[in-house]
């Protein structure tokens, strides 16, 4: 389906195993039932962020760059600036078991992760300093859509910019109805995917971690849901 400049794919419904032992705060691994829903095919674009009359607060502008730097508020500004723009209105952030279960969509991605994403390894911009360091700012994110999707036709799900989801951070097992997809309670709001500044490990599917909702990232963009 496509609506102004967004294109969705349809994310089936059923149950999905999310979390990971490998972290503290995405342990147990559980099952999560979620209905279906639409999400976008890609992070939402620059030209996007601007067409609805906000401010692109990116450090590197790009019309077919994501956007970043963003606050999860005003993500959510956006996206009520959609809503308004067009009949039925209905977008919004995912929650962060709808992200994940996008993620893992057709069971992940073949090939290596250097095809899928850009991270720490392939997005530096210019020579290191002393020691190999490089600043934040000495990476950026790319065009929307130049390396491969994942199973389910997801581009840069795993890397570019990392993405705010709907949900505090509270610990697992996931309950939407336990108060964390509250949209006026106080606390951290999930970030999802990895970003391009990001080592290999921080891209897998099941890591999460949480910023908050004032506070722009960096690194930080959004995709859409329906």
């Amino acid at each position: 389906m496509k609506d102004p400049g967004i294109e969705m794919l349809l994310v089936p419904g059923g149950d999905v195993d999310i979390g990971s032992e490998r972290w503290r705060d995405t342990r147990p691994v559980h099952s999560v039932y979620g209905e279906p829903f639409y999400l976008g095919k890609f992070e939402v674009t620059q030209e996007q962020w601007s067409r609805m009359g906000m401010e692109n607060p990116s450090p590197e502008k790009g019309a077919s760059t994501p956007v970043y730097g963003i606050s999860w508020q005003e993500a959510r500004q956006w996206i009520a600036k959609l809503n308004q723009r067009v009949p039925g209105g209905g977008f919004r952030l995912p929650t962060e078991a709808e992200w994940e279960r996008a993620a893992r969509a057709g069971r992940g991605a073949a090939g290596s992760l250097a095809e899928h994403a850009w991270y720490r390894e392939n997005s530096a911009t210019g020579d290191a300093g002393a020691g190999g360091f490089r600043e934040v700012t000495g990476y950026q994110p790319h065009a929307v859509g130049l390396k491969q999707p994942n199973a389910a036709g997801f581009f840069d799900m795993q890397g570019n910019v990392a993405e705010w989801c709907s949900s505090l951070l509270r610990p697992y097992p996931y309950d939407a109805r336990d108060g964390r997809e509250s949209k006026d309670t106080g606390g951290l709001r999930v970030i999802r995917g990895g970003a391009f500044t990001d080592s290999a490990e921080y891209l897998d599917a099941a890591f999460r971690h949480g910023a908050r909702p004032d506070l722009r990232n960096y690194w930080t963009g959004l995709r859409v849901a329906r």
